[in-house]
C-alpha cells in the first residue's frame, strides 16, 4: 500500500528525495514494474543509494522523463522509443 501522506524528504537525509529516498524508490518500483504489450515483464531493479531503477540498459528516476522532455527538446524521444521497441 502506498502512503500518499509520506514525506519523502524524511528518509533522504536532507538530500534530493528522487535519488535518495528508499521509500520513493520502492513506490516507483511497484508502480512502474509491469507487463509490456509483448508479454515481457519490465521488472525494475534497484541498488544502493543513489537509487536508480533499472531494466535492461534503461535507467529511471521519478523525474527522468521530465528531464528528457525539458532539456532535450531537440530529441524525438517518442521516435527513439518506437525505434528501440519496434518489435513490440
Amino acid at each position: 500500500m502506498i502512503d500518499i501522506t509520506f514525506d519523502f524528504r524524511s528518509d533522504s537525509k536532507g538530500r534530493d528525495p528522487d535519488p535518495y529516498s528508499l521509500t520513493l524508490n520502492d513506490y516507483l518500483k511497484a508502480l512502474w514494474s509491469k507487463a509490456l504489450p509483448n508479454g515481457e515483464v519490465m521488472n525494475l531493479q534497484s541498488g544502493k543509494a543513489p537509487f536508480v531503477l533499472s531494466w535492461k540498459d534503461f535507467y529511471f528516476t521519478s523525474d527522468t522523463i521530465i528531464i528528457e522532455l525539458t532539456y532535450f527538446k531537440n530529441k524525438k524521444v517518442i521516435d527513439q522509443v518506437r525505434e528501440r521497441f519496434s518489435d513490440l
